[in-house]
């Protein structure tokens, strides 16, 4: 989010930053934004980030304080259909990009040697699971209510509907411009997925190259981050709300409302900022990739043990399988089985893979960007996306690998 308004006012200069980087060559562009404002070997938190990140706890605390007052359908309403119809004129003018051809091939190519990898397969469970998961809610949350059933089903799909037109209208508005922007004669990143790997950040290299084609830059920068800070803004206040809630009915009753409950609303804002401080450092982009690559997989295991001991050992289940079958019509036998026995066994495999494959590389991006010594530079090549260089001694990089492996 931070990031989003950072670009956002960077947007509103006379002319953009970006629009300086030479594309064809691996110029070093790290000055246009003033990313760095570290000496050498140092990372350090990045003023103009913790200012922005200050007025977004801020404004986050008097969102909790108003409640839902600040959301209205208007509003809404009216940033949903500026994205879209920001989307579509960017969509129109990157067809019309000489290789728009190209980048869209490369992304929407079939290539059945993929299937045999787990990364496939891991980015299609998460997709569903972040694209359908809200329907699937909708669906269980509102299953008892056999007068509406008919016109929530008709909501879930709709939803789940808008959820992948939207993300493939994405991909039809930024990746034609992918062939201007990596050139393969220029340097030797033919594949999308490359990348993506190799630069942290790829969204906001990518769009930000993008705006520049338009014949007003500036207000296509503005309105395309401000949609975004907005969209995130609304999903933190929706996650904060319901950690404040959760923790308030733990409590007497007397904190719920008054002072109390205030101290509750500032204590997790203010846990926020620090949270978020690694974030906003000169390299942050490499660390808030590498947890939004890894993290979000911490949700899909949570969900799973709150599923089986939850729904299975404390509301039962003979009571939510009577849901499933007033959602179905049908009286399903084999669910209580597999949640009973399937499900704790199937948990216990994947949380084994998760804690030994996933959470050491988290660990990894920490060591590294805190315990390697010496000289560590930050390049951000429009070209080439971003790499780093770094000379560390032998006992830094064992301590970064130990701490993973621990």
């Amino acid at each position: 989010m931070s990031w989003s308004i950072l670009y956002m006012f960077f947007s509103l200069d006379k002319e953009l930053p970006w629009t300086h980087c030479l594309n064809q060559t691996k110029g070093n562009g790290e000055d246009l934004i003033d990313i760095d404002k570290g000496g050498e070997g140092e990372n350090v938190v990045t003023l103009s980030l913790a200012v922005v990140l200050g007025l977004v706890c801020i404004v986050q605390l008097l969102m909790l304080m108003l409640g839902r007052a600040w959301m209205s359908g208007p509003v809404s309403k009216t940033v949903a259909l500026v994205t879209l119809t920001y989307l579509l004129v960017l969509m129109v003018f990157g067809l019309q990009e000489e290789g728009s051809g190209w980048g869209l091939s490369r992304v929407f190519r079939v290539d059945g040697t993929h299937l045999i990898s787990p990364d496939i397969w891991l980015d299609a469970l998460g997709q569903a699971m972040w694209t359908l998961g809200p329907t699937f809610g909708l669906l269980i949350s509102r299953a008892s209510y056999r007068k509406f059933r008919e016109k929530i089903r008709i909501d879930a799909y709709i939803a789940s509907a808008v959820n992948i037109g939207v993300a493939l209208l994405v991909c039809l508005a930024i990746f034609p411009f992918y062939g201007r922007l990596y050139p393969c004669d220029a340097i030797d990143i033919c594949d999308p997925s490359d990348a993506i790997d190799m630069s942290p950040g790829f969204f906001f290299i990518i769009s930000s190259y993008s705006m520049t084609k338009l014949p007003v830059p500036q207000l296509g920068g503005a309105i395309l981050y401000l949609c975004l800070g907005i969209g995130l803004m609304d999903h933190t206040h929706a996650l904060a709300s319901t950690v404040v809630i959760s923790l308030t009915d733990l409590l007497p009753v007397k904190w719920r409302s008054g002072g109390r409950n205030f101290i509750c609303q500032f204590t997790l804002c203010l846990l926020g900022f620090v949270c978020a401080l690694p974030f906003i450092m000169s390299e942050g982009l490499v660390l808030l990739t590498s947890v939004d690559t890894y993290v979000p997989w911490v949700s899909a295991v949570v969900l799973g043990y709150l599923e089986m001991v939850g729904f299975v050992y404390v509301y039962g289940v003979d009571k939510i399988s009577n849901h499933f079958n007033a959602m179905s019509r049908k009286h399903i036998i084999i669910l209580p089985f597999l949640w009973k026995y399937i499900l704790p066994l199937v948990l216990l495999v994947s949380e084994k893979e998760y804690i030994f494959y996933l959470i050491p590389s988290i660990f990894f991006v920490f060591c590294w960007m805190f315990t390697l010594e010496g000289e560590r530079t930050f390049h951000l090549w429009p070209a080439g996306g971003v790499r780093f260089s770094s000379e560390c001694t032998w006992y830094s990089l064992l301590l970064a690998n130990g701490l993973s492996c621990w």
